[in-house]
């Protein structure tokens, strides 16, 4: 198994929905339960939405490549926030297909 690191474990489910919600963290924030989400420091929270398009990259990738693409972008975005924003919480949202062109 490969090691995991930090930003793809926080992205994980909640298995356990009791869990406190940490500051310096980053959370899907489809994965969260509206207590969990009341919970949060609105002044302390970013959240953040990718968007790409669909299109054709060749008959050897998906469609969604820009879209993956996006949502790792997304995912580096909240270490960086997180870096500069001690004590804060990123909720990242699910990526957004805009356009096609396939």
């Amino acid at each position: 198994m490969k090691a995991r690191t930090k930003w793809m474990q926080s992205l994980q489910p909640l298995t356990d929905h009791s869990r406190r919600l940490e500051a310096e963290e980053s959370f899907a924030c489809f994965e969260l339960s509206y207590t969990q989400l009341e919970a949060l420091d609105r002044n302390r929270v970013v959240v953040l939405f990718t968007v790409s398009p669909l299109e054709e990259h060749g008959p050897h990738l998906p469609v969604g490549t820009d879209l993956f693409t996006a949502g790792a972008i997304g995912a580096k975005l909240a270490i960086r926030i997180l870096e500069g924003k001690p004590g804060w919480t990123v909720l990242i949202g699910p990526s957004i297909p805009i356009g096609a062109s396939a």
